[in-house]
């Protein structure tokens, strides 16, 4: 019996990996946002060749996805095909820790399979290449599956690993991780004064101490400065945080801002809500109810979430929480006597993935590409064989995309017979990738339209940045920068260098030379 019951679990875990990487690996060959889809390319293969964040490039999002991106790169090689793997892998990792849990809570197989299948389709495939805000969420929901599970099996292994997956949320980007861990921690808080236990603070603070001892050994070894990464990744991203806070960006929060934009995870919330009601008639016991803090945990999680969404405006993939919420609805409908609310909840799932898909998915939203004929895209293997079978069609181009293709095999002869070391700002972070060039370095890790990867002139952290990549320049004997693309601002520029000393020359189109030699460095 034990034999057939692991060949069924053998069988169903590779159902959810064929399906979870295939619906990924299917919408990321479909189109690219510039600014989004490369966020990892190039400094995935930076990483391999010994350029490191922080360190080599400013770095105000996180680097785990390089990290990860520049392992996958190493052992695979560099192609797009490998860059969806990175995401496909997550998402087929996000489905079977799902199915995981839903099995810890009992749940019979097929309707764990049910959920975890179509938290797939509406989950890493609506980005499909690695992104920084996809990481966070599913990190930190691996964080609360820890805390859940420790609290469903009473395991403290599963409290030492609830930091890891944190800190590994944290360092994939700052928020939502950030105001996930304040309501957890809070959940956390309460949970252990009333259920008090040394061993389960010595587990919690063994994986702190793990981080800690790994976080630091990483930096000394690499040699990198934690007054750097104290500035790029904490000091700068915060005045982002307070331009927002400080203006109208996050008020008033009014009622189709919170309520209608949200109205399907407020739904997936309804049943669990209900049952948390339940549970406050028992006054204080439920204090001690592990059943009620697990509750508690998809509650604010969710909130969490649109907390960050309200505060981001980022499309909506934070989505990818409601088959999580309808799951454990799934799992506590046993507290109401109604007959048909397993089959409302199923009903729900479907509709949720049907809607996402067509709204989300097919038309590529996340990707910008939802007002563009996709039956436009070119192959890409002719803009380079490393880029095969991934139809190429941007918002920029849309019209035209073999258009933005010729005008990019023309930058790649140009620099592909660059010898020099140069600086290169872009939002076509590959070419050093697929043209094999370590004489190619970055101002930052990625490039936004509204200089949220670097600060400008006016920021108070712009000294630091100046200072940073003069001594980049400066180690590198760099002279030249190359701007590549018709949407990137040269205040940047400018404002490193002054616009008398630079020498410039238009190649073409979207390719512009600045020589900045006889600029003071």
């Amino acid at each position: 019996m034990s034999i057939i019951k692991n060949y069924k679990y053998f069988l169903l875990v590779l159902i959810i990996f064929l399906f979870s990487t295939f619906v990924n690996f299917y919408y990321g060959l479909i189109g690219v946002f510039p600014i989004d889809s490369f966020l990892s390319f190039d400094t995935g293969y930076k990483f391999i060749n010994g350029e490191l964040p922080f360190r080599d490039f400013w770095t105000p999002f996180g680097f785990t996805l390089d990290l990860f991106q520049g392992l996958i790169f190493k052992l695979f090689g560099v192609t797009w095909y490998n860059y969806l793997f990175h995401s496909s892998l997550l998402n087929f990792f996000l489905a079977v820790g799902t199915f995981y849990v839903l099995n810890k809570f009992n749940v019979e197989l097929s309707y764990s399979l049910f959920f975890s299948l179509i938290l797939s389709v509406i989950s890493y495939p609506v980005p499909a290449t690695p992104f920084l805000d996809h990481h966070s969420v599913i990190l930190s929901l691996f964080m609360m599956y820890c805390f859940i599970l420790h609290l469903k099996t009473g395991k403290n292994f599963y409290l030492i690993l609830t930091p890891i997956f944190f800190s590994l949320a944290f360092l994939s980007k700052q928020t939502p991780s950030a105001y996930i861990l304040v309501c957890m921690s809070l959940v956390g808080i309460f949970y252990l004064i009333f259920n008090f236990s040394i061993r389960k603070i010595l587990s919690l603070f063994l994986g702190i101490l793990i981080v800690l001892i790994l976080f630091f050994l990483y930096f000394f070894i690499n040699n990198i400065s934690l007054n750097s990464f104290w500035y790029q990744y904490v000091l700068f991203p915060l005045t982002i945080g307070e331009i927002r806070l400080n203006s109208d960006f996050l008020f008033p929060l009014e009622f189709n801002r919170i309520v209608t934009r949200f109205k399907i995870i407020h739904l997936s919330l309804v049943p669990i809500l209900i049952s948390v009601f339940f549970d406050l008639r028992k006054k204080f016991e439920i204090l001690y109810n592990k059943d009620f803090y697990i509750k508690l945990s998809i509650i604010l999680f969710s909130y969490s979430l649109i907390f960050h969404q309200l505060m981001t405006l980022n499309q909506k993939y934070i989505f990818m929480i409601i088959p999580v919420n309808l799951a454990f609805a799934y799992i506590y409908s046993k507290d109401f006597k109604y007959k048909y609310i397993k089959q409302f909840l199923l009903f729900m799932g479907l509709a949720t993935i049907i809607y996402y898909k067509v709204a989300y998915l097919d038309n590529r939203k996340f990707m910008e590409l939802e007002n563009v004929n996709l039956n436009n895209a070119q192959n890409a293997k002719i803009l380079h064989p490393k880029f095969k079978s991934l139809k190429w069609i941007t918002p920029e181009y849309k019209n035209n995309p073999a258009m933005e293709i010729k005008k990019l095999q023309d930058v790649f002869k140009i620099l592909n017979s660059e010898n020099r070391n140069v600086l290169i700002l872009t939002h076509y972070q590959f070419f050093s990738a697929l043209l094999d060039k370590r004489n190619f370095y970055t101002f930052s890790k990625t490039y936004t339209y509204d200089s949220i990867s670097l600060p400008k002139k006016n920021d108070k952290y712009f000294l630091n940045y100046k200072q940073f990549v003069f001594l980049k320049i400066k180690r590198n004997k760099i002279n030249i920068i190359y701007k590549i693309g018709t949407d990137i601002d040269k205040s940047i520029i400018y404002d490193l260098f002054g616009k008398d000393c630079l020498k410039i020359l238009e190649v073409n189109e979207i390719l512009v030379q600045y020589d900045v030699s006889k600029c003071q460095k």
